[in-house]
Parts: structure tokens; sequence; C-alpha cells
């Protein structure tokens, strides 16, 4: 359950001092980088001249002008990175995790495909499988494999599934249908 709230951590009776303060001060992490967040984009949006916003109000600082994910905050070591949705290739789901590839680099963060899936930019990402989604100017070739299976290659090399259900969806965002 905690992993579908995407909690920042949770703790396990028994659990000694120690690892409640591991919980509380990974949570304090996550509350101070959220109100960072907030201010960064109205500093932004004061910069850029969007009006007066009240100081109260959430921008919704990680998404673009349609609501789309712009960046994406990956925790690493007790360090969280901000990667940039324009920089990731695809993603792939291993249980509660997903794994983002940027190039040869692999980021793997509490968060459901479907969630990804929703918050993703659809003219950029597609869902492929169950388990995959993929930046669309990457595939290069779509393989029909024998029995009705399917893949995409990318211009890396690096083969991805493609589910029976999602493949007419997939053969119009290539224009290879209509």
């Amino acid at each position: 359950e905690a992993f579908e709230v995407a909690a920042a951590d949770y703790l396990v009776k028994p659990f000694d001092d120690d690892r409640f303060e591991q919980a509380l001060a990974r949570a304090r992490r996550m509350i101070v980088l959220k109100q960072i967040d907030r201010l960064r984009g109205q500093l932004l949006s004061v910069l850029q001249g969007e009006g007066r916003r009240s100081i109260d109000q959430d921008p919704a600082p990680a998404s673009g002008a349609q609501g789309y994910l712009e960046r994406i905050p990956v925790e690493m070591r007790g360090k969280v990175r901000v990667v940039p949705a324009s920089e990731v290739d695809f993603i792939i789901a291993d249980g509660p995790y997903a794994e983002l590839y940027s190039g040869d680099r692999k980021y793997v963060i509490r968060e459901s495909m479907q969630h990804l899936e929703d918050r993703l930019d659809p003219n950029v990402f597609i869902r492929t499988h169950r388990s995959v989604i993929v930046r669309i100017e990457l595939i290069e070739t779509l393989h029909k494999g024998a029995g009705g299976d399917y893949d995409v290659q990318l211009k890396s090399g690096r083969r991805l599934r493609v589910s029976r259900s999602r493949i007419e969806a997939l053969e119009k965002k290539l224009g290879l249908s209509e």
C-alpha cells in the first residue's frame, strides 16, 4: 500500500530509534524538496510575467504548459536528482518500481507505469506494453515476429516488447496505418 501512494518511507514493527530517524529524515527531505520546487515554480512564473500568483498557490512546477512532466525526480543515495523528461529514452516496469533509461544511465523510481503514462506527453512517449514506455522518436524499426509477437528496435539497437493490444496505436503513431 505504501508503494501505491508513493510513500517516502515506511516502518515495519518492531523498529528501532535509528530506523525511525531515517524514515523521519527522508520524509523531511521530501517536504523540503516539494517546497523548493513550489517556490521555484512561483519564481519562474513571476520572471515570465504570467501574472501575480499568491505564495500559497501551487503552480505544479514539474509540469509543462499542457500539464505533462518536464522533470522526473529520482532519489539516489540520499540525494534527489532531477532527470529531464526530454532525456528519457524509455521506461521499463520492475515490480512497484520503474526504471528510467537515459542514454547509458538507468534510474529507479517508485512510480506506477500508469501514472507515468498519464503524466508524460503522448506526442512524445507511447506505451507499447504494460511494462514498457518508449520515446517515439527513438523507434527505428517495428519487428513482427512469428506467432504475432512484436517488438520495436530503438536507434541504440535496444529491442523492447510491444503487446498485441497496443500494436494498432503504435502503428498509427509511427504513420504505418490510419
